[in-house]
């Protein structure tokens, strides 16, 4: 019946949703696991990059299959990303601040982030050239720019 087949449909965004959801699973692992030996800085700089290099593989791989594959190898090595920023930002902040700085800084990241997806929509169905290369970019430059923070001590969280 037809009924059938569009939850079928459904059934399949779903289970690869939960499989995107779930690569970041190892990876903050990972972080929480050895964050504290190899430096906070030193593992947001490097996801970074890692994340940079994997969006080039939108060029190389496509289809759907490609998609959720990509999308889960993103999604792991991004995850790094966010637990370290979640452990930085309020250490670079006095104990009496912390709470509102972070709140500007998540929404900061909230709106950069909305605006993102806006831009490489706009670009995607004429060329991924565009966003590809520009997502790899800022990656990169936010990689470079991560190393001139300074690093927390144990004290600071």
């Amino acid at each position: 019946s037809q009924s059938s087949g569009s939850s079928g449909i459904n059934a399949e965004y779903g289970v690869e949703a939960f499989y995107v959801s779930l690569a970041s699973l190892p990876t903050n692992i990972f972080t929480i696991l050895l964050s504290d030996r190899i430096g906070h800085t030193r593992l947001l700089s490097a996801s970074l990059l890692l994340s940079a290099c994997s969006v080039f593989l939108l060029w190389e791989f496509n289809g759907p299959s490609w998609t959720v594959i990509i999308s889960c190898l993103f999604n792991a090595v991004t995850a790094p990303v966010f637990c370290m920023l979640d452990t930085i930002i309020p250490a670079l902040y006095p104990p009496d601040s912390r709470g509102t700085a972070f709140g500007y800084h998540t929404a900061f990241i909230r709106v950069v982030s909305m605006c993102a997806t806006w831009i490489f929509s706009m670009f995607i169905d004429s060329s991924p050239t565009v966003p590809i290369l520009l997502t790899a970019v800022l990656l990169i430059l936010s990689a470079v720019i991560s190393l001139k923070v300074p690093p927390i001590s144990s004290s600071s969280h």
